[in-house]
């Protein structure tokens, strides 16, 4: 995996490499706040065959995990 961080943004890119179960593919996830609280946005695209669409949500799931445990993190912990 590649990761960039556009610190403006409050944005992180995620891509698949070669070689991969889940290559091609990418992640945007973006740090928001909203009525909701603050969690993060994710939009995320597989290139890949329809064969390759399981190893990419496989790929996807520890990183979406990580953004419901932070956002249940926030949301037990308000001032």
């Amino acid at each position: 995996m590649v990761v960039f961080t556009c610190e403006k943004d409050l944005t992180i890119w995620y891509f698949t490499v070669p070689g991969t179960p889940a290559h091609p593919g990418v992640m945007k996830r973006t740090l928001v706040s909203d009525s909701d609280g603050t969690s993060f946005k994710e939009d995320a695209r597989s290139y890949g065959s329809d064969e390759a669409q399981p190893a990419f949500k496989a790929w996807m799931a520890p990183i979406l995990d990580l953004d419901r445990q932070a956002k249940d993190y926030i949301a037990n912990h308000k001032d």
